[in-house]
């Protein structure tokens, strides 16, 4: 006998690139236009090698303030494979929890393993970390399947 939950309904994830800052903050605002603020946004982007520490810090909080806000959860992380890596939203506390010293998204394979954790087939999740790598952004929803149909029509 299988028991049926009224009213729930599943959760998934959305992920989709963007190639400059000014692209995902038109979608972002698009997201917050179109859905309720059950759906939870997280953005990946990769930092130019080419600028110092402290311009660094100036352009994270500018992208922070820019994306969701100041009080959104974020942060940053190095990569060996795809560099130092800028993370807001609610994956946040994933990529940089601490495993033995060692923040999670700094693992190697850390990036491809998490999407792969999300559901992403293996081909998809290797094409966004690919995506990662070029300096394209990395925009992530977590929401209602409906919600998330209708936003993937709208990005689109």
């Amino acid at each position: 006998m299988n028991a049926k939950v009224s009213g729930w309904e599943e959760k998934a994830f959305y992920v989709k690139a963007y190639q400059d800052l000014c692209n995902i903050k038109k979608a972002i605002n698009t997201i917050k236009q179109n859905i309720d603020s059950s759906t939870q946004l997280s953005v990946l982007c990769r930092v130019p090698t080419e600028i110092n520490k402290d311009t660094t810090q100036k352009l994270l909080k500018a992208y922070r303030e820019q994306l969701l806000g100041t009080s959104m959860e974020h942060g940053f992380f190095f990569n060996s494979q795809i560099g130092t890596i800028f993370i807001i939203g609610s994956l946040t506390s994933m990529f940089l929890r601490d495993m033995d010293g060692k923040v999670l998204g700094a693992l190697s394979t850390a990036p491809y393993a998490i999407l792969r954790g999300l559901g992403l087939e293996k081909e998809t999740a290797q094409t966004y970390v690919n995506a990662l790598k070029l300096g394209c952004w990395l925009l992530i929803l977590r929401g209602f399947k409906d919600d998330l149909y209708i936003l993937k029509g709208i990005l689109n």
